[in-house]
């Protein structure tokens, strides 16, 4: 008798951790690892592209398991702006030429910014509270609290910019 052996080319368990992640230089999830398992070895490519298709960042090995960790950098070692990048993972088994790919999607998003300023006409009436807030693309509601005590027993209305 004669036996086939039929082999699956899949990739499973594709896991990005973290997510979302903002490689600003805070030392706060500044990278994100990609990892994979392929049923059996092949040959694979990991490509990043950005929001209109372009790839900024690929990896490539050869194996079953991936596991790559991205610094949010293109291959020249720019840091790319804020978005969401397509993550394609495509193994190809040499022998066979047989090609299978997965696809997720990773985030970079650095968080909101504020630096407060001094209150101008603090004696006077109306006193003007300032401060700088950089939304860095997220949504963001800023407001201040203030008192003649550490309870800050007052506020301003929370506004949304």
């Amino acid at each position: 008798t004669d036996s086939i052996e039929i082999k699956l080319l899949k990739i499973l368990y594709l896991s990005l951790s973290p997510q979302v992640f903002s490689p600003n230089g805070d030392g706060v999830r500044e990278t994100t690892t990609i990892t994979a398992n392929i049923t059996y070895i092949a040959d694979w490519t990991l490509d990043i592209k950005n929001s209109s298709g372009i790839s900024v960042k690929s990896f490539t090995g050869s194996g079953t398991a991936i596991s790559v960790t991205w610094d949010g950098k293109d291959n020249s070692g720019n840091l790319q702006p804020i978005g969401a990048y397509s993550i394609t993972i495509t193994a190809t088994e040499v022998s066979s030429g047989t090609v299978t790919s997965v696809t997720d999607s990773v985030t970079i998003a650095f968080p909101p910014t504020a630096a407060t300023n001094p209150p101008t006409n603090i004696n006077g009436f109306p006193s003007t509270f300032n401060a700088t807030v950089k939304p860095n693309g997220s949504e963001t509601t800023v407001y201040f609290f203030w008192g003649i005590t550490s309870m800050y027993e007052n506020s301003t209305p929370v506004q949304n910019i």
